[in-house]
């Protein structure tokens, strides 16, 4: 008949085989995932070396060994280490995975770079800008480069995986803030394009004849009303100049540059 010393060293055996297999299923899955292109963020893997520690501990106390880890801790603003620590077992292996594990695998620096790609139409834009940055009550603006990308270097690894606003000061474009998360990977924001309503009217109004009003650059057209009033929409600005054209009939009776966003009297030769 099996003692129940050796059933307790039988259990202890298997829930150490099985501590042990748990562990590596959950390596192997990092491993999988980063072969598929997936990375661990950075601001996770001081959790993954923790289940590493752990499921290694339990293997090892489960399953038996000899391990000893000692050492002190400092007291703050202070020279002096006055609490040592020894341990042995299950624990000094946590201890020890820990630590080599947080050195190895976990970033030393305290600090990241913010990689900011505005979009439009989900493509790069080629025009220069600015990009300001909102987070922990800090206000950060930069230059897009040549890559279409605004980099924040040196911004504290405390805010890594907190949430941010993202601005774009592109001309042509709304300035808008976009919620984002602050990674180390780079992160896109939509453009939208600035619509700005062309009013003016038509001095004299031709009557019984059929009046265009035209923008170039813009593909819909406006027609005035009775007294010589009309609306177009421009894409893409706010302010400046735009080419102003107006077709009577068919015929160009008008063609010069008008200010944004008017109201401009455009006379109409007879």
């Amino acid at each position: 008949m099996r003692s129940p010393q050796s059933k307790t060293v039988s259990w202890l055996a298997i829930a150490g085989y099985i501590a042990g297999v748990l562990t590596l299923v959950f390596l192997m899955g990092i491993v999988f995932a980063s072969i598929l292109g997936h990375e661990v963020p950075t601001n996770t893997r001081f959790t993954v070396v923790s289940v590493l520690a752990l499921g290694a501990a339990l293997s090892f106390a489960f399953v038996g060994g000899t391990a000893a880890a000692h050492g002190t801790i400092p007291i703050p603003f202070t020279e002096q280490k006055p609490i040592a620590f020894s341990v042995t077992g299950g624990i000094a292996v946590f201890i020890i995975v820990l630590t080599l594990g947080y050195y190895l695998y976990v970033p030393s620096n305290r600090t990241f770079t913010v990689t900011v790609a505005p979009l439009a139409d989900g493509m790069s834009i080629n025009v220069p800008g600015k990009i300001l940055l909102q987070y922990g009550g800090s206000d950060l603006i930069q230059d897009i480069n040549s890559l279409g990308q605004a980099e924040f270097k040196m911004i504290p690894i405390q805010y890594l995986g907190q949430k941010a606003k993202a601005s774009p000061k592109v001309p042509g474009y709304q300035e808008q803030f976009q919620e984002i998360v602050l990674t180390d990977a780079v992160l896109n924001i939509e453009l939208h394009k600035i619509d700005t309503k062309f009013s003016g009217r038509i001095t004299p109004v031709p009557k019984g004849k059929t009046v265009r009003v035209l923008v170039d650059g813009e593909s819909n057209e406006a027609v005035p009303d009775e007294f010589g009033r009309f609306e177009i929409l421009v894409h893409g600005k706010f302010e400046g100049k735009i080419r102003v054209r107006v077709l009577v009939n068919g015929v160009q009776k008008y063609d010069d540059l008008q200010l944004l966003p008017g109201p401009a009297v455009i006379p109409v030769r007879n």
